[in-house]
């Protein structure tokens, strides 16, 4: 549905951490001091020391769909109690009082994909879903429309034992005629086998916003079901749609994978439809992964009385500044070749294909970027789809910036480089390397995360800077090196800096000129030291001889 005005609803996504669904607990009672260790798929998870009493370990970490808690109790005196509890986790339960809200209101948009931009009429939906116990969640929905409107229910139910189950109801009126529809579909997982079917079923008078009445399939119905154990896996499918029209298509497939090593895998598949005439396809899939970046594939498929053999190997672009590429063949009625390759860098992507067919050659070229407007400077870089942040690292240029440890780039002559396709509200590891810092250069950080909003903007100050220094020698009257450890005040700032073997001082972060005061406590004496005019780096200076104060 594509339409014109304001959406208020949920988002679960502003706080990744956050867990919608309930996750199950552990309950027992000790009657000596115990140890409990906490199995999930016969993984351990948790080991924990009880003392004598009720006990309970809530959200046991466990992953989406079915599997089976098993929690071994041990007392002092060595006796055992296990127990174990089936369990099913599923994002569409919400935990017990939570709710998940949706309204929209505005006009509808008519002619999607032409020239024209017309809006029809106003309208306004609600979506509302209400956790009611670990096990189930109701749903409701609203549409109304001047002489269209539609109400359905509907919730999903867990069971530990089966699986999970989905029921949902529909009735809608449309200048006067009333339709309906309803659905179910069930759901089994389990670590090595699942299995699934749905049923939909519409009156031909059913009316959606949206969509046009008779659009929705009169009957959409599908089964599956999948096992996998050591490096292969097998999985079956059928579906069937029929329309008001009398068009019917069903489909059958058979899917079978097998991983050969760490590198290579193999993947047969068979598929069969059924409509005003049937078709066979069956195929081989030959894959081979050379490194992250680089793979290979053949594939060979026969449908029919017809003949297809591809083969491919592509290098994808890096994360940073690099080449990616791709060559393709295939071969079936006509012959077809085909070239690609793409080239990025801080400032955007330029790519270029080739495709030969029948003959015909073609040709294409690409330029993609993007603009940042970000604390009243213009940022040229990649294409910005979501959140992004521009780094400023001083007035450095070419200094790598990395994203998880992926470079992306290096900074400007004005040390900038924007950085697109953050995580938004998710924590972005942001590094830049040392090494390609001078010497003179102060570093605040090399490293932070970021935490943007969604499609949003972030100026990055690493704080690093060019900073003066000077090295020399310290002694004292009797020409003696000052004892290592002993701590030099400069006098501008009341800044310390020790003193190294030999009597050697290093101060840095020196943002003033002439002629400086130095001081020692302990035993008390006094010098002063003179920075050249002009520039930046680290001087080196002549022995200082550091003197009693006079009395």
């Amino acid at each position: 549905m594509r339409f014109g005005g304001v959406q208020w609803t949920t988002d679960f996504q502003l706080q990744p951490n956050f867990v919608s669904f309930s996750r199950p607990s552990a309950r027992g009672e000790a009657t000596l001091p115990s140890t409990i260790d906490l199995y999930v798929n016969n993984v351990q998870r948790m080991h924990r020391e009880v003392q004598p009493g009720p006990f309970e370990i809530a959200n046991v970490p466990v992953v989406t769909g079915q599997g089976e808690v098993r929690m071994v109790v041990r007392d002092l005196l060595g006796r055992e109690q296990v127990v174990r509890m089936p369990y099913f986790v599923s994002p569409t339960l919400l935990k017990p009082g939570l709710r998940d809200e949706s309204y929209e209101i505005g006009k509808l948009r008519e002619g999607y994909g032409s020239l024209g931009t017309h809006y029809g009429r106003p309208f306004l939906t609600a979506t509302n879903q209400v956790g009611v116990t670990d096990a189930f969640t109701r749903e409701w929905r609203l549409e109304l429309m001047r002489g269209q409107q539609a109400f359905g229910a509907g919730g999903v139910l867990a069971l530990p034992d089966i699986g999970k189950l989905e029921l949902n109801g529909v009735v809608s009126q449309r200048s006067g005629v009333w339709g309906g529809l309803v659905s179910a579909q069930a759901e089994h997982f389990a670590e090595s086998f699942n299995y699934g079917a749905r049923v939909q079923y519409s009156q031909r008078h059913f009316a959606q916003i949206g969509s046009s009445v008779g659009t929705t399939p009169r009957l959409s119905a599908g089964a599956y079901a999948g096992a996998s154990w050591g490096n292969n896996g097998l999985s079956a499918s059928i579906t069937q749609q029929a329309s008001w029209e009398g068009h019917s298509i069903r489909v059958l497939s058979v899917n079978n994978s097998v991983r050969l090593g760490g590198s290579d895998s193999l993947n047969f598949y068979a598929l069969r439809s059924i409509s005003d005439r049937s078709n066979v396809s069956v195929g081989i899939v030959m894959i081979h992964v050379f490194d992250a970046r680089t793979s290979g594939s053949a594939d060979f498929t026969k449908s029919g009385t017809q003949r297809q053999n591809s083969v491919q190997l592509q290098q994808s672009a890096p994360a940073g500044a690099g080449f990616g590429w791709r060559l393709q063949a295939d071969r079936s009625q006509t012959e077809r070749m085909s070239a690609a390759g793409t080239w990025r860098s801080a400032l955007g992507d330029v790519s270029s294909d080739f495709n030969r067919s029948g003959g015909v050659d073609s040709y294409r070229a690409g330029l993609s970027g993007g603009m940042a407007f970000l604390g009243g400077g213009v940022f040229p870089g990649r294409r910005v789809d979501e959140s992004f942040a521009v780094v400023k690292v001083g007035d450095y240029g070419g200094v790598r910036v990395s994203r998880a440890n992926n470079e992306l780039g290096r900074t400007d002559s004005h040390g900038r480089l924007l950085v697109p396709g953050l995580l938004p509200y998710q924590p972005n590891a942001i590094q830049i390397e040392q090494a390609d810092l001078p010497l003179d250069a102060e570093v605040g950080e090399l490293a932070l995360e970021l935490t943007p909003g969604r499609r949003t903007g972030v100026l990055v100050d690493l704080k690093v800077r060019k900073v003066r220094s000077v090295e020399f020698r310290m002694l004292g009257e009797n020409g003696e090196p000052i004892t290592a450890g002993t701590l030099v005040t400069l006098g501008h700032s009341g800044q310390t800096y020790p003193v190294g073997y030999g009597g050697q001082v290093f101060i840095s972060d020196l943002n003033a000129e002439g002629t400086m005061p130095l001081t020692i406590e302990n035993p008390p004496c006094q010098a002063s030291i003179t920075l050249p005019a002009g520039g930046a780096g680290s001087a080196e200076l002549e022995d200082v001889i550091c003197k009693r104060p006079p009395k």
